[in-house]
C-alpha cells in the first residue's frame, strides 16, 4: 500500500525525539554497533542518487575519530572498485556517529536519503517495522548467504526477511586476569565453564582480599545483565513480542547478580560502574580475576596491563551464550537503483576487503572464510570462537527503549536490597509493555 508521505513525517519526527529521550543519557563502549569514534567535522551532505549513475553510502568512523581519513580513503577505494566493475559512481560520505537516528530518520523523511546505511540490531528493528528498509533475501547470492555464520545472518533478520549484510561482529567476552589465577590456586588452563565454576573462583579471590568480577551495573543490559539471563535461558520477549521477563530463569539470573554482590564478590560500585574512566582503573590494579566486556583494546593490545590475560568461553547455566553486536548495511526503500546499492554493499563486503577492513578496525569475522583470519594472534582468534554463541539484544523495534531506559533499575534496585527479584520484574512488565504497544504504532502500511 502507497505510504501517506504526512503520515510517515509525523511518524518521523516522534520517533526523533524518542530516540533523542532514549540516546541522551545512555552511554557506549566500542563493543556497541562498533561505534569506536567520536565526532568528526565531516560534513554531510543528502541527495537523491541519480537512477543509473551514483549510488549513495553512509559510513561512519570505524577505525576511530583519529583515522577518519583512513577510515573513508579505504571505502572509497571500495567504491572505486565498484565504479570500475559497474559503471555507477560510488558515493561514499563520512558521518559522525553522534545523531546519527535523526540524520537517517530526517533524510528518509524527506525521501533524499543515502542509498546505503550502517546499521546495527536495534536500528534495524525500528527502521525495519517503519517500513523504510528493503528486504534484501531476493538480491543475495545463495554462496554468499552461506558463508555467514549463521548468528551473524540471524541477527539481521526480522520477520524471516534479510534487511542488512553484515560487515562486523563483536562480543562482549569473559577477560581473565592469569596472575591473579594463579595465585589463588586456579588452574589456568581450564578457565570456568559453569556458574559454579564462577562462584569457586570468587571464593577464591574473595579469600585473598581481591575482586572476582567487574560488573558493569550503570551501563545498558546488554553491556551488563542480558548475557546472565540469556543464560540462565530467561528473555524479556518472547519470538511474538510478548513480555516473559518475570520468568523463573529471569528471576534465578537477577537472583544471581544480587547474590554475587552481598556476598562481596563484584566491586563495591558495581551497582552503578560503567565502562571506560570508571571500569579501566580497577582492572588495571590487578586485583579483580574477571571482567565480562570491557575495552577491547587489552585484547588488541591498545591498552596494556602488568599481568597476563587470557579470553574464555562464555559460561553456562541453561546454555552458553554472550551479548555481541552485528552491524551491517542495509538499503533505504526509496532508493533508485537498489540492484545497484546491493551490488555495492557485496563489493565491500567481499571477503578481501572484510578482511582489510576487520585488520584495521580489529572488529570480528561474521563470515565462515575468515574464520582463521587471526589464528596467529590468540586471543582475538579466541574472541572468533566466542562469536557462535553471541545474541545481539532485543529484536524488537523496542529493544533500545527497553535495554537502556527501563531494565537498568531492574538489577540496581535488587541489588541494593530496595527491592525483591520478583517485585523489581513485575513493575517493569507494564512499562516494557507500553514500549512495545508504541513502538508498534509507527508500523507503516
Amino acid at each position: 500500500m502507497k505510504k501517506n508521505a504526512v503520515f510517515f513525517l509525523a511518524i518521523v519526527l516522534s520517533v526523533t525525539l524518542l530516540l533523542t529521550a532514549c540516546s541522551g543519557g545512555s552511554k557506549t563502549n566500542d563493543n556497541e554497533g562498533g561505534e569506536k569514534g567520536g565526532n568528526t567535522k565531516e560534513t554531510v551532505k543528502t541527495g537523491d542518487s541519480n537512477e543509473t549513475s551514483e549510488i549513495t553510502m553512509w559510513i561512519h568512523p570505524y577505525l576511530g575519530a583519529d583515522r577518519a581519513t583512513e577510515n573513508e580513503q579505504m571505502f572509497k577505494d571500495f567504491g572505486d572498485q565498484f565504479t570500475n566493475e559497474t559503471g555507477v559512481k560510488a558515493n561514499i560520505q563520512l558521518i559522525p556517529w553522534a545523531n546519527r537516528d535523526q540524520r537517517m530518520l530526517m533524510a528518509f523523511s524527506a525521501g533524499k536519503g543515502p542509498d546505503i546505511v550502517y546499521l546495527v540490531i536495534d536500528h534495524l528493528a525500528q527502521f525495519g517495522t517503519m517500513g523504510v528498509l528493503e528486504p534484501l533475501d531476493s538480491f543475495i547470492p545463495e554462496d554468499v548467504k552461506k558463508d555467514y555464520n549463521e548468528s551473524s545472518l540471524q541477527s539481521t533478520t526480522l520477520d524471516g526477511k534479510i534487511y542488512a549484510i553484515p560487515m562486523l561482529q563483536t562480543v562482549n567476552p569473559f577477560i581473565y586476569n592469569l596472575d591473579l589465577l594463579e595465585q589463588v590456586g586456579w588452574d589456568t588452563n581450564k578457565l570456568p565453564e559453569t556458574w559454579e565454576d564462577l562462584e569457586n573462583l570468587f571464593e577464591k579471590v574473595k579469600a585473598a582480599g581481591k575482586i572476582g568480577f567487574l560488573y558493569f551495573g550503570g551501563e545498558n543490559a546488554n553491556l551488563s545483565f542480558y548475557t546472565w539471563m540469556w543464560q540462565a535461558g530467561g528473555n524479556v520477549l518472547d519470538d511474538n513480542g510478548n513480555v516473559v521477563i518475570n520468568s523463573p530463569e529471569t528471576q534465578k539470573a537477577l537472583n544471581k547478580i544480587a547474590e554475587w554482590y552481598k556476598k562481596g564478590y563484584m566491586a563495591k560500585d558495581s551497582v552503578t560502574l560503567v565502562g571506560g574512566n570508571q571500569i579501566d582503573p580497577i582492572w588495571e590494579s590487578g586485583d579483580c580475576a574477571l571482567m565480562v566486556g570491557g575495552s577491547m583494546d587489552y585484547i588488541t593490545g591498545a591498552k596494556k596491563t602488568k599481568f597476563k590475560i587470557d579470553v574464555g568461553m562464555p559460561t553456562k547455566d541453561k546454555e552458553q551464550a554472550i551479548f555481541g553486536t552485528v552491524g551491517g548495511w542495509s538499503v533505504a526503500t526509496t532508493s533508485k537503483n537498489k540492484d545497484a546499492a546491493v551490488k555495492l554493499i557485496l563489493k565491500v563486503t567481499e571477503k578481501e576487503n572484510m578482511k582489510l577492513f576487520l585488520e584495521k578496525s580489529g572488529f570480528l569475522p561474521p563470515k565462515k572464510s575468515l574464520t582463521n583470519m587471526f589464528d596467529n594472534e590468540p586471543l582475538l582468534s579466541k574472541l572468533v570462537q566466542n562469536t557462535v554463541y553471541v545474541k545481539p539484544g532485543i529484536r524488537h523495534p523496542a529493544g533500545r527503549t527497553i535495554t537502556t531506559a527501563i531494565m537498568p533499575p531492574v538489577w540496581q534496585s535488587v541489588m541494593l536490597g530496595e527491592d525483591t527479584v520478583e517485585g523489581a520484574l513485575n513493575k517493569v512488565v507494564e512499562p516494557i509493555n507500553k514500549a512495545v504497544a508504541d513502538s508498534m504504532s509507527i508500523k507503516t502500511e
